[in-house]
């Protein structure tokens, strides 16, 4: 999980630079990896976490949270451009939900530690 959250945000810091369709390449890949690892990752996390018991609940309800937040994720999105005709704020604020991520993948790793 640390790799993948890793590559989602070195991705999006990419993207920030990409000005030939080469870096948009690969941003597309970098970012591919590391979301496609997070998705793969999530499931035995939440088991280990949770347990197997909790484990449809929470993936019941999980989707349910995610669609709702990529709503309001492309009219941020959208309301960014509209003030400030650049989609960089928006691929400022996921590479630091990216970090908050990581931050708390941290510290729950180090809880296991003590």
């Amino acid at each position: 999980m640390i790799g993948c959250f890793s590559l989602l945000i070195l991705a999006f810091f990419w993207l920030q630079l990409a000005n030939d369709l080469w870096m948009l390449y690969l941003f597309a890949v970098v970012y591919g990896f590391g979301h496609g690892g997070h998705f793969t990752l999530i499931s035995p996390l939440v088991a280990e976490r949770f347990g197997i018991r909790s484990h449809g609940v929470l993936f019941r309800n999980r989707p349910i949270c995610r669609h709702r937040w990529r709503c309001r994720r492309a009219i941020l999105a959208g309301h960014l451009f509209d003030i400030t005709g650049s989609y960089v704020g928006a691929f400022w604020i996921c590479a630091a939900f990216g970090a908050t991520a990581l931050g708390l993948l941290g510290v729950a790793q180090a809880k296991d530690l003590f």
